[in-house]
């Protein structure tokens, strides 16, 4: 059985180059709180042609925290490079795996 890894797109620390942590303001000047797996998993869903990649699309989406295969983790970085994500968002997704290893 291949081990899987917990990502928990919820908690994904998004930063600017200087490392803190990047917080959206509304033009009444109130924090948006960014749903990354829900920006991930439309990123997925635009660019892929493929079924299973679409329902992990939905999945990240709808589930925020999922376990994933090794092969999975390769079709969110495909994908996001597909998507044109920008590269604080793939960081942070990197570290996230990172830590997630480590758990293992």
């Amino acid at each position: 059985m291949e081990n899987k890894i917990k990502i928990d797109f919820r908690k994904l620390l998004v930063t600017d180059v200087e490392g803190n942590k990047i917080v959206i303001i509304d033009k009444e000047g109130n924090k948006i709180d960014v749903d990354w797996a829900k920006k991930i998993g439309n990123v997925i869903w635009n660019t892929t042609t493929d079924v299973l990649e679409a329902e992990l699309a939905q999945r990240i989406a709808k589930e925020k925290v999922l376990e994933l295969t090794k092969e999975e983790i390769s079709i969110i970085r495909d994908n996001m490079d597909k998507g044109r994500v920008i590269a604080c968002v793939k960081i942070a997704f990197e570290n996230a795996v990172k830590e997630a290893e480590k758990m293992v």
